[in-house]
């Protein structure tokens, strides 16, 4: 088996492997993990968890990703053609929306505007739109993204669930960024938060983890 192929193919699936104390972790959608995948983790645990030792450096840090040529679009990965072919097909949908609610303190604007920016700034995914070129589904990477952030103030729980559920609405793939901020402040408690809705075309658990 081309051991680096198959996890290339994971990994463009979305599924990501990692070890931990001489196991392999699967991370992955639901339902995208089949028996037949399952078998070739098993079957090759061992020549796996090696693979995945050595993807590190001396220094005990993972080797960056090599960056690909810069273009005017790229095309997508099979999970993302998939993606997005099934949002098409239902546009209003909100099925792969990835909403995430934090509590937070006091509500700085600017600052939370530049920490915003400086993360849509630093990773392509939240600069990222999609669209049809050549009949063909491609995802362009934009030079520079804005983000705004809604502030909502409630004084109840029913008022907070109302927000909760209505800051959940479909996205336009064809604008970036993809994701959605929204802050919360509760005037009859001291209970704030922060609201964070990604599209999972450009996201999934481990990114919405790390953010």
């Amino acid at each position: 088996m081309d051991l680096k192929g198959f996890i290339n193919k994971l990994n463009e699936e979305n599924i990501r492997l990692s070890k931990s104390n001489n196991k392999i972790l699967v991370n992955a959608p639901k339902g995208s993990v089949t028996d037949d995948i399952l078998k070739k983790i098993k079957d090759n645990k061992q020549e796996i968890i090696d693979y995945l030792s050595n993807a590190k450096d001396v220094n005990n840090e993972y080797i960056s990703i090599e960056s690909v040529c810069e273009k005017e679009y790229y095309v997508l990965s099979s999970a993302q053609e998939r993606i997005y072919i099934l949002q098409q097909m239902n546009p209003d949908s909100t099925a792969y929306s990835i909403l995430q609610c934090f509590g937070v303190g006091t509500y700085d604007k600017i600052n939370m505007y530049r920490t915003l920016k400086s993360l849509i700034d630093r990773h392509e995914s939240f600069r990222t739109s999609f669209e049809i070129v050549d009949d063909i589904p491609v995802q362009r990477i934009h030079s520079n993204v804005d983000i705004d952030v809604a502030k909502y103030d409630v004084s109840s729980t029913e008022e907070l669930e109302d927000i909760y559920s209505s800051f959940i609405r479909s996205f336009d793939l064809t604008k970036a960024p993809l994701l959605r901020v929204g802050y919360v402040k509760n005037t009859s408690s001291n209970e704030n938060y922060l609201m964070v809705d990604m599209h999972h075309i450009i996201s999934d658990g481990v990114s919405m983890d790390l953010l």
